[in-house]
């Protein structure tokens, strides 16, 4: 009888054991996932990972010292494009000018509209029309203009840059171009971008984000180092 009981206790004890173990991975596979708002259980976001590395200039003569640079791999998005398009001259430009041809439209439009009840004419009314269409052109135009700027830049593949201290290699769908850093291309800075542009027409955004940390500093200096700052209005 003692050893039966005996027997009993240790089966017991190794079905509770067994049922503590299958217990463990229910709660190690809790703390891998994370619950929402809808009570799913969700794998935690992975930012994604930055791309900056050194790299030595091939095009170095033998008489001179090996140069090295910073290079970066990254793909612009369409809020970063919006922002470089809404600092650039041509859309301050074009923006005031929109404003001029918008009022002289409302006033025209108020003219024909004051003409037509003072006259009781009809006549008025119907070229009171012809201003408010200009108005739709003209803000409908640009802004379908934006859209499909930065609809054509993010069907661009991904953009890849390397700094040096005299100039800036850029290659993007297959194309290469490159900007001298001899201090006459322009330099600016806002909203956590960079915008170069050479006396050529070249020109380059680089986004903060595409530059890891540790070589932010030194990106900047070679760019500054090499370029004027733009003057803003």
């Amino acid at each position: 009888m003692k050893e039966n009981d005996t027997q009993r206790c240790v089966v017991t004890e190794d079905l509770s054991n067994s049922a503590v173990n299958t217990d463990l991975p229910e709660e190690s596979s809790k703390e891998s996932f994370s619950e929402d708002e809808d009570g799913e259980n969700r794998k935690p976001e992975q930012e994604e990972p930055l791309e900056s590395e050194i790299v030595l200039d091939n095009e170095t003569e033998e008489y001179e010292e090996e140069a090295t640079g910073i290079k970066i791999k990254y793909k612009l998005t369409g809020e970063e494009v919006k922002k470089f398009i809404k600092h650039s001259e041509s859309y301050k430009r074009n923006k005031e000018a929109q404003k001029k041809h918008t009022i002289i439209q409302l006033v025209v439009f108020l003219a024909m509209v004051i003409l037509s009840f003072i006259s009781m004419s009809k006549y008025y009314i119907w070229i009171a029309a012809f201003p408010l269409v200009a108005l739709i052109f003209i803000w409908l135009v640009p802004f379908i203009s934006i859209k499909n700027i930065i609809k054509k830049i993010l069907l661009e593949k991904e953009i890849t840059v390397e700094i040096f201290p005299d100039k800036i290699e850029i290659c993007k769908d297959g194309t290469e171009r490159e900007i001298s850093l001899d201090g006459t291309c322009e330099y600016s800075e806002y909203n956590n971008l960079i915008s170069i542009s050479s006396l050529e027409g070249n020109s380059i955004i680089i986004p903060l984000r595409a530059i890891e940390p540790d070589f932010r500093a030194e990106v900047q200096a070679m760019i500054m180092a090499g370029s004027k700052t733009k003057n803003e209005e």
